[in-house]
């Protein structure tokens, strides 16, 4: 997997963001993901006069080699810094107008004069409008800057943005905004203009009608949905409730989930073993699982009853329900003691040497089982 940081500050004006893309370019590096750095400053792009540039197709091309890009860039009265804001506008080159059609983005705004949200909100919307899937925004304000070196727990939070734009590259995960299309496509005004998955009708926004949750669910053949589209479902319905747990959660960091910057501590809030146990292979750690090929089969007993493996291979996770006939190693465990390892409680080692656990085959593989899964508490 690879992906692009490009970032952009003005000399002299730099406000911190080295620092931040240096957290993010270590993190997503002890993932094993392979970072290409572009810094604009450095890069010569000419202000756009509607001819190629030479250098901004460089870019261009570095940029198409990559599965996701992060936009990271410095902001100051109310607008993001003019190298970025430069390089933006060659994606109006005809060639370039589809580039970022579906591609996973992330956009970072760091600014000392409290213009990061407003530039989050401007970036945010301009690359919706190019057609790019952002799947997650970070803004830093002037109170956390000067934390950067010596505080561990905002690093860790950027770290933590990081782990999770990895997990939604990895899942091939992508966001969209339901449109009144899929209500009533004849009742489509035609003076309405498509921007990035929104509708603006400035000439009647007065008549625009609330869309009714009956309305919506009439008009979709929820019979027809897949299992992938059914496990999607389920996701962004955790999403939702989790995100909704972090905002009443009791602030920690120094307010570090106020508004200076926005931060959602990623929080597994799974009601059954069996999501629980699904939802580990996106805390998978590929930087420790080199040239390891493994299937653990994981067969619970209890309150909840399943069966189910995961395999390791070619440094990749994948998880499977059912029964693996030739698997590495089998673990047998109530579901209780299942979750109390998969919360951190204590490891599969200690479950097996305190005889929760009961396990046939390969025991080296046991003891890594929690390394590899990041679930050590």
């Amino acid at each position: 997997m690879k992906t692009a940081i490009v970032y952009a500050a003005v000399n002299g004006f730099e406000q911190g963001l080295d620092k931040v893309v240096k957290i993010l370019e270590s993190a997503l590096e002890e993932l094993g993901v392979e970072i290409e750095k572009i810094d604009l400053a450095f890069a010569g792009i000419p202000y756009y006069d509607g001819i190629k540039s030479s250098s901004a197709e460089n870019i261009f091309k570095r940029l198409a080699l990559c599965d996701g890009i992060i936009f990271a860039c410095t902001a100051s009265r109310l607008a993001p810094c003019g190298i970025m804001q430069t390089f933006f506008e060659h994606f109006d080159f005809n060639v370039y107008s589809n580039f970022l059609q579906s591609k996973s983005c992330f956009s970072v705004v760091i600014s000392s004069d409290f213009s990061e949200t407003r530039c989050e909100e401007y970036i945010a919307c301009l690359l919706k409008s190019l057609g790019a899937a952002l799947i997650t925004r970070l803004s830093i304000g002037s109170v956390y800057i000067p934390q950067l070196d010596t505080d561990d727990e905002i690093k860790e939070m950027i770290a933590k943005y990081a782990e999770d734009f990895y997990r939604m590259l990895r899942q091939n995960r992508k966001f969209f905004t339901i449109s009144p299309e899929l209500i009533n496509p004849a009742a489509m005004s035609s003076t309405m203009v498509k921007t990035g998955g929104e509708f603006n009708n400035s000439a009647q926004k007065s008549q625009k009608k609330k869309i009714k949750a009956e309305q919506l669910l009439g008009s979709m053949d929820l019979s027809s949905f897949n299992k992938q589209q059914e496990e999607d479902i389920d996701e962004i319905t955790r999403l939702i409730s989790q995100s909704y747990n972090n905002a009443n959660k009791q602030k920690t960091v120094s307010d570090l989930y106020k508004t200076n910057m926005s931060v959602e501590a990623p929080v597994a809030h799974m009601k059954t073993c069996k999501q629980k146990t699904r939802s580990i292979i996106h805390y998978f750690q590929p930087q420790l699982a080199k040239d390891v090929n493994a299937v653990y089969q994981i067969n619970i007993k209890g309150d909840e009853k399943f069966e189910c493996y995961i395999e390791i291979k070619n440094n990749e996770c994948e998880y499977y329900d059912g029964v693996h006939n030739d698997a590495d190693v089998s673990i047998y465990a109530q579901s209780s003691d299942w979750n109390d390892i998969l919360s951190g409680k204590y490891t599969t080692q200690k479950g097996f040497m305190t005889g929760k656990l009961k396990v046939r085959g390969n025991f080296v593989l046991l003891s890594k089982f929690d390394q590899f899964f990041k679930l050590q508490p």
